[in-house]
């Protein structure tokens, strides 16, 4: 899903059905509880199947954050080591925190309802954020390119697109006009080369 569809909007969308879901789940945990008892008389595995029925959906939704930030940020290939290194480090201070803080201190501070309720509200919160943010990228886009387009001077039509090939993380583009050729991952500019001086330094 990341490969196909790299959208900040697509992501908001994850982490705000998420978020629903966790609120949802106050509301129906003692049905699932009780059936989940019912249908197996080793408590253990009860517990372990009512909590794979409660937080399957959201933690699955949850765990499309890391590989959609990655795919995001990376603006390179030569970036997608220390781009997913930063970004499991912060998920794994988070998780040591979550769990330590949860288990000695907010169970018995705010109790587990509370607790979904704080988690459901902050990921429909983050997600509306993320979906803002993707909002205003692209009305921000729209009007670099209007004014791109209504600038006096030789826009992108002149190009001729030489080479478009995709590859393990972007959609690469080499393309040229009278004057320079380009390489692009997806709408990202990476290269600028001068056809007159081919061995020059470019940009």
């Amino acid at each position: 899903m990341v490969d196909r569809w790299p959208r900040a909007g697509l992501l908001a969308l994850c982490l705000g059905l998420a978020g629903i879901c966790v609120l949802l789940v106050p509301a129906y945990k003692d049905t699932v509880c009780l059936r989940a008892s019912d249908a197996f008389r080793d408590d253990r595995t009860g517990s372990l199947v009512a909590c794979m029925m409660l937080f399957f959906v959201p933690a699955l939704l949850m765990a499309v954050t890391s590989p959609f930030v990655i795919r995001l940020t990376a603006r390179s290939v030569t970036q997608i080591g220390r781009t997913s290194g930063m970004v499991y480090a912060v998920s794994t201070v988070g998780s040591i925190a979550g769990t330590l803080g949860t288990a000695f201190y907010l169970v018995s501070a705010m109790g587990t309802k509370s607790l979904l309720y704080l988690l459901g509200v902050s990921l429909v919160f983050t997600g509306l954020i993320a979906g803002a943010l993707s909002q205003a990228r692209r009305g921000a886009g729209a009007a670099v390119l209007l004014g791109l387009l209504l600038a006096p001077q030789q826009g992108w039509a002149a190009e001729k697109v030489l080479l478009e090939r995709d590859s393990s993380y972007h959609r690469l583009l080499v393309t040229e006009d009278d004057r320079y050729r380009w390489l692009r991952a997806d709408d990202i500019w990476h290269t600028q080369m001068d056809r007159k001086d081919p061995h020059g330094r470019g940009l």
